[in-house]
């Protein structure tokens, strides 16, 4: 995940979130003596922490909170390219996949859900967004995800394929969304 690293050094601090939490890679955990690691979460063959520190609470920069949804757009985008390539590899009958009409309709609700995003990203700088724009911008990012995690099926499901990623992403997310309280 060296994006998730470039973004701790690029805004130069570990961003906790409204709740007081945080994802980030091994070399950042001694960088919070404080925070207690909750889980730990396996990509690409790299681990990844989730901390917990209540003190820290909503202490992420608003270049970080920005730069996380950057980050979650740049995923979807690598998401999407790789069910295109798995689906133009794979057939029905003597068709790929990826020119069922089906398919092609679930890609091109995903490609407008990244044009939708990457529009209100492109100018955006570090709080023009307010808390609400940006949960929703990682709504959206979710959704696209999981839709295009179906396109891939089971292999979707590997324990270091593209649903561990998107996980991960998901995970993000929650830990910069607020909770709504009912």
């Amino acid at each position: 995940m060296a994006a998730l690293s470039l973004l701790h050094e690029t805004t130069g601090t570990v961003g906790y979130g409204p709740e007081g939490h945080v994802i980030v890679p091994r070399g950042l955990i001694e960088a919070d003596p404080e925070a207690e690691v909750i889980d730990t979460i396996e990509l690409h063959g790299r681990l990844l922490y989730g901390l917990h520190c209540p003190g820290r609470s909503g202490q992420a920069p608003e270049e970080w909170t920005l730069g996380l949804v950057w980050l979650r757009y740049g995923l979807s985008e690598g998401l999407l390219e790789s069910c295109m390539t798995y689906l133009g590899g794979r057939t029905v009958g003597n068709s790929p996949l990826l020119l069922q009409q089906m398919i092609k309709g679930q890609l091109a609700e995903a490609v407008i859900a990244h044009l939708e995003v990457l529009t209100a990203l492109e100018d955006a700088h570090p709080g023009d967004l307010d808390e609400s724009a940006l949960a929703a911008l990682h709504q959206r990012i979710t959704r696209t995800d999981r839709g295009l995690l179906r396109l891939l099926g089971g292999s979707s499901l590997c324990a270091d394929g593209p649903g561990q990623a998107v996980h991960i992403s998901e995970l993000m997310a929650d830990a910069y969304t607020k909770r709504q309280t009912t």
